[in-house]
Protein backbone atom coordinates (compact mmCIF):
# COMPACT_ATOMS: atom_id res chain seq x y z
CA UNK A 1 0.00 0.00 0.00
CA UNK A 2 1.43 3.27 -0.69
CA UNK A 3 1.03 6.21 1.71
CA UNK A 4 -1.16 8.88 -0.26
CA UNK A 5 0.25 11.99 -0.67
CA UNK A 6 -0.23 15.04 1.57
CA UNK A 7 0.80 18.44 0.27
CA UNK A 8 1.40 21.88 1.19
CA UNK A 9 2.69 23.72 4.45
CA UNK A 10 -0.28 22.11 6.55
CA UNK A 11 1.38 19.22 6.50
CA UNK A 12 4.80 20.12 6.97
CA UNK A 13 5.19 18.88 10.57
CA UNK A 14 3.33 15.66 9.82
CA UNK A 15 5.95 14.71 7.05
CA UNK A 16 8.91 16.14 9.79
CA UNK A 17 7.44 13.57 12.83
CA UNK A 18 7.00 10.96 9.73
CA UNK A 19 10.91 11.79 8.81
CA UNK A 20 12.43 11.38 12.63
CA UNK A 21 10.10 7.91 12.59
CA UNK A 22 11.77 6.50 9.42
CA UNK A 23 15.37 7.74 10.20
CA UNK A 24 15.16 5.94 13.31
CA UNK A 25 13.46 2.67 12.16
CA UNK A 26 16.04 2.37 9.41
CA UNK A 27 18.40 1.44 12.03
CA UNK A 28 16.67 -1.91 13.02
CA UNK A 29 16.93 -3.09 9.79
CA UNK A 30 15.00 -3.13 6.35
CA UNK A 31 12.35 -5.70 7.37
CA UNK A 32 11.25 -3.19 10.38
CA UNK A 33 11.39 -0.47 8.18
CA UNK A 34 8.96 -1.94 5.54
CA UNK A 35 6.63 -2.68 8.35
CA UNK A 36 6.59 0.62 9.07
CA UNK A 37 6.20 1.90 5.82
CA UNK A 38 2.69 -0.17 5.44
CA UNK A 39 1.49 1.15 8.69
CA UNK A 40 2.19 4.70 7.84
CA UNK A 41 0.77 4.20 4.54
CA UNK A 42 -2.37 2.47 6.68
CA UNK A 43 -2.23 5.75 9.21
CA UNK A 44 -2.78 8.67 6.34
CA UNK A 45 -5.27 6.43 4.99
CA UNK A 46 -7.27 6.21 7.93
CA UNK A 47 -6.91 9.86 8.97
CA UNK A 48 -6.69 12.05 6.18
CA UNK A 49 -9.86 13.46 5.66
CA UNK A 50 -10.86 13.32 9.72
CA UNK A 51 -11.51 16.64 11.21
CA UNK A 52 -8.86 18.61 12.82
CA UNK A 53 -7.37 18.20 15.97
CA UNK A 54 -8.86 20.92 19.13
CA UNK A 55 -5.57 23.20 18.27
CA UNK A 56 -6.51 23.57 14.67
CA UNK A 57 -3.66 20.80 13.57
CA UNK A 58 -4.95 18.56 10.81
CA UNK A 59 -5.73 14.90 12.53
CA UNK A 60 -2.90 13.06 10.65
CA UNK A 61 -0.57 15.02 12.58
CA UNK A 62 -1.24 13.40 15.85
CA UNK A 63 -0.81 9.60 15.18
CA UNK A 64 2.32 11.01 13.58
CA UNK A 65 4.10 12.68 16.29
CA UNK A 66 2.87 9.76 18.38
CA UNK A 67 5.16 7.62 16.72
CA UNK A 68 7.84 10.13 17.02
CA UNK A 69 7.70 10.21 20.71
CA UNK A 70 8.04 6.44 20.82
CA UNK A 71 11.33 6.62 18.60
CA UNK A 72 12.76 9.16 21.10
CA UNK A 73 11.82 7.72 24.31
CA UNK A 74 11.86 3.81 24.05
CA UNK A 75 14.81 1.75 24.96
CA UNK A 76 15.08 -0.77 23.12
CA UNK A 77 13.10 0.74 20.60
CA UNK A 78 10.33 -2.38 19.39
CA UNK A 79 8.94 -2.07 16.19
CA UNK A 80 5.52 -3.12 17.23
CA UNK A 81 5.19 0.14 19.40
CA UNK A 82 5.85 2.73 16.46
CA UNK A 83 3.05 0.48 14.29
CA UNK A 84 0.79 0.89 17.54
CA UNK A 85 1.54 4.30 17.69
CA UNK A 86 0.75 5.27 13.98
CA UNK A 87 -2.69 2.82 14.43
CA UNK A 88 -3.47 3.74 17.89
CA UNK A 89 -6.78 5.26 16.95
CA UNK A 90 -7.51 3.90 13.48
CA UNK A 91 -10.44 1.24 14.94
CA UNK A 92 -11.73 3.51 16.95
CA UNK A 93 -12.29 6.05 14.58
CA UNK A 94 -12.13 4.19 11.63
CA UNK A 95 -12.73 1.45 11.33
CA UNK A 96 -15.05 1.01 8.18
CA UNK A 97 -12.14 2.53 6.24
CA UNK A 98 -9.89 -0.43 7.62
CA UNK A 99 -12.59 -2.91 6.67
CA UNK A 100 -12.56 -1.35 3.20
CA UNK A 101 -9.11 -2.04 2.68
CA UNK A 102 -9.53 -5.57 2.78
CA UNK A 103 -13.17 -5.99 1.76
CA UNK A 104 -14.53 -7.38 5.02
CA UNK A 105 -17.69 -7.40 5.73
CA UNK A 106 -19.90 -6.40 8.30
CA UNK A 107 -17.36 -3.14 8.55
CA UNK A 108 -16.96 -3.31 12.51
CA UNK A 109 -14.24 -3.05 14.79
CA UNK A 110 -14.11 -6.94 14.76
CA UNK A 111 -13.20 -6.65 11.14
CA UNK A 112 -10.69 -3.75 11.50
CA UNK A 113 -8.56 -5.63 14.28
CA UNK A 114 -8.63 -8.61 11.69
CA UNK A 115 -6.96 -6.11 9.19
CA UNK A 116 -4.49 -5.15 11.20
CA UNK A 117 -3.59 -8.33 12.19
CA UNK A 118 -3.51 -9.71 8.66
CA UNK A 119 -1.32 -6.30 7.25
CA UNK A 120 1.03 -6.14 10.15
CA UNK A 121 0.74 -9.10 13.21
CA UNK A 122 -0.95 -10.46 16.20
CA UNK A 123 1.05 -8.63 18.48
CA UNK A 124 -0.08 -5.54 16.38
CA UNK A 125 -3.35 -5.98 16.63
CA UNK A 126 -3.70 -6.73 20.46
CA UNK A 127 -1.47 -3.12 21.37
CA UNK A 128 -4.05 -1.59 19.42
CA UNK A 129 -7.04 -3.70 20.80
CA UNK A 130 -5.50 -2.54 24.38
CA UNK A 131 -4.95 1.09 23.07
CA UNK A 132 -8.86 1.63 21.68
CA UNK A 133 -11.11 3.04 24.00
CA UNK A 134 -13.78 0.21 25.00
CA UNK A 135 -17.41 0.75 23.27
CA UNK A 136 -20.12 1.61 26.02
CA UNK A 137 -24.06 0.78 25.25
CA UNK A 138 -26.17 3.65 26.73
CA UNK A 139 -25.91 7.30 28.00
CA UNK A 140 -23.41 8.08 30.87
CA UNK A 141 -22.73 11.48 32.63
CA UNK A 142 -19.48 12.69 31.64
CA UNK A 143 -18.37 12.22 35.57
CA UNK A 144 -19.12 8.89 34.03
CA UNK A 145 -16.92 9.06 31.02
CA UNK A 146 -14.17 10.45 32.68
CA UNK A 147 -14.30 7.60 35.52
CA UNK A 148 -14.19 5.22 32.29
CA UNK A 149 -10.99 6.73 30.89
CA UNK A 150 -8.87 6.55 34.02
CA UNK A 151 -9.73 3.02 34.61
CA UNK A 152 -9.05 2.03 30.82
CA UNK A 153 -5.72 3.57 31.26
CA UNK A 154 -5.02 2.05 34.80
CA UNK A 155 -5.88 -1.59 33.06
CA UNK A 156 -3.74 -0.64 30.13
CA UNK A 157 -0.69 -0.12 32.48
CA UNK A 158 -1.61 -3.23 34.98
CA UNK A 159 -1.95 -5.71 31.60
CA UNK A 160 0.92 -4.60 29.28
CA UNK A 161 3.33 -2.34 29.85
CA UNK A 162 4.21 -1.43 26.03
CA UNK A 163 0.41 -0.28 25.21
CA UNK A 164 0.34 1.62 28.34
CA UNK A 165 4.03 3.48 26.87
CA UNK A 166 2.41 4.19 23.58
CA UNK A 167 -0.38 5.40 25.83
CA UNK A 168 1.97 7.96 27.22
CA UNK A 169 3.31 8.91 24.23
CA UNK A 170 -0.77 9.53 23.06
CA UNK A 171 -1.09 11.68 26.33
CA UNK A 172 2.30 13.87 25.31
CA UNK A 173 0.13 14.96 22.13
CA UNK A 174 -3.19 15.57 23.90
CA UNK A 175 -2.59 16.46 28.04
CA UNK A 176 0.26 18.34 27.92
CA UNK A 177 -0.91 21.18 25.35
CA UNK A 178 -4.39 22.41 26.69
CA UNK A 179 -2.69 25.24 27.41
CA UNK A 180 -2.55 25.99 23.57
CA UNK A 181 -6.91 25.51 23.43
CA UNK A 182 -8.33 28.86 22.45
CA UNK A 183 -11.86 27.19 23.38
CA UNK A 184 -12.14 27.95 27.54
CA UNK A 185 -14.74 25.37 27.73
CA UNK A 186 -13.37 22.92 25.86
CA UNK A 187 -10.01 23.28 27.58
CA UNK A 188 -11.58 22.97 30.92
CA UNK A 189 -13.69 20.04 30.02
CA UNK A 190 -10.94 18.16 28.58
CA UNK A 191 -9.11 19.43 31.96
CA UNK A 192 -11.21 17.34 33.80
CA UNK A 193 -10.46 14.44 31.54
CA UNK A 194 -7.18 14.64 31.81
CA UNK A 195 -5.89 15.65 35.21
CA UNK A 196 -6.29 12.13 37.42
CA UNK A 197 -4.51 11.00 34.12
CA UNK A 198 -1.45 12.64 34.29
CA UNK A 199 -1.61 12.31 38.46
CA UNK A 200 -1.72 8.91 38.47
CA UNK A 201 0.93 8.53 35.20
CA UNK A 202 3.26 10.57 37.74
CA UNK A 203 2.98 8.47 40.25
CA UNK A 204 3.94 5.09 38.16
CA UNK A 205 6.89 7.25 36.67
CA UNK A 206 8.29 7.44 40.10
CA UNK A 207 7.06 4.39 41.25
CA UNK A 208 7.68 1.88 38.28
CA UNK A 209 7.76 2.94 35.26
CA UNK A 210 7.54 1.06 32.36
CA UNK A 211 10.71 -1.01 31.64
CA UNK A 212 11.22 0.86 28.15
CA UNK A 213 11.27 4.07 29.95
CA UNK A 214 13.48 3.83 32.72
CA UNK A 215 16.13 6.20 30.87
CA UNK A 216 13.36 8.76 30.08
CA UNK A 217 10.99 8.66 33.24
CA UNK A 218 12.24 11.20 35.66
CA UNK A 219 11.92 13.69 32.78
CA UNK A 220 8.51 13.03 31.39
CA UNK A 221 7.32 13.06 35.13
CA UNK A 222 9.14 16.42 35.33
CA UNK A 223 6.82 17.63 32.14
CA UNK A 224 4.02 15.75 33.50
CA UNK A 225 4.22 17.61 36.86
CA UNK A 226 4.51 21.03 34.61
CA UNK A 227 1.34 20.26 33.00
CA UNK A 228 -0.89 19.60 35.97
CA UNK A 229 0.54 23.11 37.20
CA UNK A 230 -0.18 25.25 34.45
CA UNK A 231 -3.74 23.47 35.06
CA UNK A 232 -4.03 25.26 38.42
CA UNK A 233 -2.21 28.46 37.21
Amino acid sequence: MIAPELEGERYATTHTHLAEVRERVEELGAEQAAAVEQAIAVSLHCHQHQSDRPSGAPYVEHPAEVARNVVRWCRPLATELVIAALLHDSVEDQHEILCALDGRSPADRHGAFDTIEARLGTRVRNLVAHLTNPEHAGPRTAAEKRAEYLAHIQELAAEDSDAYTVKLADLWTNALRLDGIADADKRSRLGLKYRPVLEDAATRLLEGPPPRLVGTAASMRTELLQAIARMDA
